[in-house]
């Protein structure tokens, strides 16, 4: 049987930025291994972002394999933002196989499955969850021409003019039994990190699952409140893969909240540090797991920079995200990394249901003061099933799911209008990385001209979304080809 799984363009315009981080697609990667591991070797992987594959290009690359052979059975990842691009691939899968059973998964068929089959005429079948084990279960079915799919957990399908949805929904307990992700089938040396000094990154998932409420958040619905960690050899083992046989000498840990538990820190901190992989990683953490011991082995095990969800300036809206921080954490977080030498980054939302244009400059002013080494500003976006979602409903103003980006505002309030909104969102970048102080710091603790060049490249990384930075638009590639 003949598998081919696909990662399709994130953004809908033909050409994507080079500043904007590109990693590997751990989710289908996950599904490759499990199937390699169980007898079926004939799988491909193609990802369209990181080979900047428009539709015409897969049809021509898919016809050119049809002179071959022929896909049996297709996958593709989608999220609510991809939903039009999965369209348009599924579309030229069809064409070209019609015959091959097209399947997709991941966020949005989980959250959204009957949306997904409405907008997604062509697709047959639809994962929700953790699917790497029964995807195999799926395959061995068509494989042995059985058609009980009620079995296979977390299955949707057509059935009876409707659709069957699963309401079982994996999540794998012991994730240690999952094999590494298929590097070999992905172009390794291509994907980078728009804000790291390295031009050989990767990214890696210690656990799954969340336990807190962000009600801005899906994640908890995606994979469940309980956390699931890997053990510390377990990671580090891939770590050396990705070092020793790829290359990689920095890795992007793709946990929601690396720290969740402290102590689970300390011990991966020290399998690294008494295996001397030397590599240099970032994680995203909360700021109310955080101490000065805890940091040091961040540090000492090559920990570069640490991305903490900040949010807003006012308690009051701490509270009605339900994030479960003080301003006070986060100041004391942001203090303690940098007296460690750990760069810092702060994510800060902006349109929460309920802010004025005072609340969001204030945590323009607030993200100042705090002086990270970086900021993100993200606009509210409704995602599907996240608490906010409700909250918003009626204020949405885009059913086009590919405006749901973190820098295009799909909300609109009577106090607040996105239009508005944007301008706010562009005047935090700007206030934020324009100032006098801070260009002059960031220049003068770079080291000679590759320094330089990284630091301008994750400079640019992290202001590529915001409107007023667009005049670089036409030098971004010239410059990354020097």
């Amino acid at each position: 049987m003949n598998i081919l799984l696909i990662k399709t363009r994130y953004f809908e315009r033909e050409k994507r930025s080079v500043w904007i981080s590109c990693m590997p697609p751990l989710g289908i990667s996950y599904i490759a291994s499990v199937l390699r591991a169980n007898s079926y070797k004939n799988v491909n992987i193609i990802d369209m972002e990181v080979c900047r594959m428009s539709f015409s290009d897969l049809e021509e690359h898919l016809l050119n394999v049809s002179e071959r052979k022929r896909y049996d059975v297709v996958g593709i990842s989608a999220l609510t933002p991809t939903m039009n691009n999965v369209k348009g691939c599924a579309d030229v899968i069809k064409r070209v196989f019609p015959e091959c059973v097209l399947v997709v998964g991941g966020a949005h068929p989980t959250l959204e499955p009957e949306d997904t089959f409405e907008r997604l005429p062509k697709v047959d079948f639809i994962f929700r969850g953790e699917a790497e084990y029964a995807f195999l279960k799926f395959i061995n079915l068509l494989d042995s021409n059985k058609r009980n799919f009620e079995s296979v957990d977390g299955l949707c399908y057509k059935r009876n003019g409707g659709y069957h949805i699963s309401d079982r929904i994996v999540c794998i307990e012991n994730l240690d039994i999952l094999p590494f992700p298929a590097y070999d089938l992905l172009p390794m040396n291509h994907y980078f990190d728009a804000i790291t000094p390295s031009e050989k990154c990767s990214m890696l998932m210690t656990t799954r699952g969340c336990s807190y409420r962000c009600t801005f958040c899906e994640e908890p619905l995606l994979y469940g409140r309980k956390v699931r960690a890997r053990s510390p050899k377990n990671i580090v083992d891939e770590i050396e893969l990705l070092k020793n046989k790829y290359g990689i000498d920095f890795i992007i840990f793709h946990d929601s909240t690396f720290n969740y538990d402290e102590e689970r820190v300390e011990a991966v901190c020290d399998e690294m540090i008494r295996r001397e992989v030397n590599i240099s990683w970032r994680v995203k953490a909360r700021v109310d797991h955080v101490n000065k011991r805890m940091l040091w082995k961040m540090k000492r095990a090559g920990c570069k920079l640490i991305q903490y969800g900040a949010e807003n300036a006012n308690q009051r809206f701490l509270k009605l995200m339900r994030k479960g921080i003080t301003v006070e954490q986060v100041r004391r977080a942001v203090r303690l990394t940098k007296e460690i030498g750990i760069d810092v980054l702060l994510f800060f939302i902006v349109g929460y249901p309920g802010e004025t244009k005072r609340d969001i400059e204030k945590t323009i002013n607030y993200a100042i003061e705090l002086d990270p080494t970086y900021v993100e500003f993200c606009i509210a976006t409704p995602m599907p099933k996240s608490e906010m979602t409700e909250l918003v409903k009626e204020n949405i103003i885009s059913g086009n799911l590919g405006d749901y980006y973190q820098w295009n505002p799909v909300i609109s309030y009577d106090n607040l209008t996105s239009k508005e909104l944007l301008k706010l969102y562009h005047k935090a970048y700007l206030n934020f990385y324009m100032r006098k102080d801070y260009i002059l710091k960031m220049l003068t603790e770079v080291r000679g001209k590759s320094s330089l060049k990284m630091t301008i490249k994750g400079f640019l990384g992290l202001v590529t979304y915001s409107g007023p930075f667009k005049l670089f638009s036409r030098t971004r590639a010239k410059f990354r080809s020097e």
